[in-house]
């Protein structure tokens, strides 16, 4: 069972900026451009910084209504459901 923090949070715990950067070390993006698609994207925060600066096209999948109208600032799609119902 899920501590209560956890509950009222809906389990959302941003990945660090650091982290981000350090996955974005690994990754290379194509000059013509690519889908790029994050299925629990909260704020939209990390899929933004892990494709500033490509041509990537960027989906966001964010169950939290209020997440997902901050993601929806940050990316270029974003549904506000659960990703099964995608």
């Amino acid at each position: 069972m899920a501590r209560p923090t956890s509950r009222q949070k809906l389990g959302y715990y941003p990945t660090p900026p650091a982290v981000v950067d350090k996955m974005r070390s690994f990754l290379g993006f194509p000059d013509g451009g690519c889908s790029a698609l994050d299925p629990c994207c909260g704020e939209g925060r990390a899929l933004a910084r892990l494709t500033a600066g490509t041509r990537a096209l960027t989906y966001g999948i964010e169950l939290h209504p209020g997440r997902a109208r901050a993601a929806a600032r940050a990316l270029g799609r974003v549904l506000s459901c659960g990703y099964e119902d995608a």
